[in-house]
């Protein structure tokens, strides 16, 4: 659990010095940081934004940093975000994909699952990959149909994520 939040800190630290002196929006600060991180560097991350904390920043780190991480981790974003990370799921980089679909199902803000709906019903496969994955982060079970629906996508990737999403709604 340390590591992935030590490895979270290491990549968001180059964005750091851009929030020191213009205190930027957390989202884009978290999106920024992870850009052209290595699968394992992206998988660290989203291990690290699953809520797994110590005691809070040990003496040393950088509080910034530490502040964004605590963001990624509770359900604490903010509606206006959504936009940015709803464009976030069509960014090249698949890290950035990967924590815009978490984060938009983890904040549980009607806008986000409106999106996340749109997302599963696109065409591209991919797309309707995260979307699937988004929404087993909401933990609604009022998406259950759209994610019994993917089960029968042609896309075995997208019927893997709706089968794990429809598992991960309590």
């Amino acid at each position: 659990m340390r590591t992935s939040l030590a490895a979270l800190a290491v990549l968001l630290a180059p964005a750091t010095l851009h929030a020191q002196a213009g205190g930027q929006d957390r989202t884009k600060l978290l999106l920024d940081g992870m850009r052209g991180a290595t699968p394992m560097q992206c998988e660290l991350a989203l291990q690290g934004m699953n809520g797994w904390w110590s005691n809070g920043p040990e003496p040393g780190r950088d509080a910034v940093a530490w502040n964004v991480i605590s963001y990624a981790a509770h359900r604490e974003i903010e509606s206006g975000s959504v936009g940015l990370l709803s464009v976030s799921l069509q960014d090249p980089d698949p890290c950035i994909k990967r924590i815009a679909a978490r984060l938009l199902g983890r904040s549980q803000l009607p806008a986000a699952r409106t999106r996340l709906l749109e997302a599963a019903r696109d065409p591209d496969p991919g797309m309707r990959r995260l979307g699937a994955t988004g929404l087993g982060y909401m933990n609604d079970k009022t998406v259950t149909r759209e994610l019994v629906r993917l089960l029968d996508d042609k896309d075995a990737g997208v019927r893997a994520a709706a089968a794990w999403a429809i598992g991960a709604i309590n």
